[in-house]
């Protein structure tokens, strides 16, 4: 039925939560930063409601990418340079090409079928690095990134660019992905199918429905008609 899988990266097919704990543990050496588990977890809150707001058009990319390390460096008093830190944390961030459990395999064989294209809305340099050192490199026909488009899910110009690119209409492509804000309602606005991996098994419950709910990647094989 479909011809094109268009895939989210973080927490689809990538391990973020361990790309960042990485980065952030190396930042800290780097920088050489007298810090414990409380650093960490400041950072990952204020990080997290700076994207909801890049998500919402409220702030920029490159705005989010200081503004981040300001914060923090204000409130725990490091006396150091916020453009400096933030790129030495992009620099290790994009170390980072750690898959989640299934993923390559999954990818491996959807190629068999379709291309499979990324679609993210990471930091351009972080995201080709990380897919570049990443396994499933070979297997990925593009990848389309919100800071290279000015777009960012869910507004449905980074979908838009990607069938472009893909010379495809939606109604021939899938959009799959573990956020409903950010994926799911992306595919929604634009009016392409999607598929909603939620791995704890909850249902979509709110203004935001995916076509498919999926609990492992595995699942994604025969919706998209691979091994049925």
């Amino acid at each position: 039925m479909y011809k094109a899988l268009l895939a989210d990266a973080d927490m689809t097919l990538f391990d973020f939560i361990r790309s960042e704990k990485a980065a952030f543990a190396n930042l800290i050496k780097d920088f050489s930063i007298q810090s414990g588990d409380r650093l960490f977890s400041r950072y990952h809150d204020i990080n997290g409601s700076l994207w909801d707001k890049y998500e919402k058009g409220e702030i920029t990319q490159a705005g989010l990418r200081i503004e981040r390390f300001r914060m923090l460096i204000d409130e725990f008093g490091l006396g150091l340079d916020a453009h400096e830190v933030s790129e030495g944390y992009i620099k290790r961030l994009g170390e980072g090409s750690f898959l989640l459990p299934g993923a390559k395999e999954f990818v491996v064989e959807v190629s068999k079928a379709m291309p499979v294209v990324l679609v993210t809305n990471g930091i351009s340099e972080v995201q080709r690095s990380r897919l570049a050192r990443s396994e499933i490199a070979p297997y990925i026909s593009d990848i389309v990134v919100s800071g290279d488009v000015g777009a960012a899910k869910p507004d449905p110009e980074i979908l838009r660019v990607a069938l472009s690119r893909l010379k495809l209409d939606k109604k021939d492509a899938v959009m799959l992905g573990d956020s409903l804000k950010s994926d799911i309602a992306a595919a929604n606005n634009i009016g392409m199918d999607s598929i909603w991996l939620s791995p704890s098994g909850k249902a979509a419950d709110g203004a935001i429905l995916p076509k498919y709910t999926v609990t492992s990647l595995s699942e994604v094989l025969p919706i998209l008609g691979i091994g049925a």
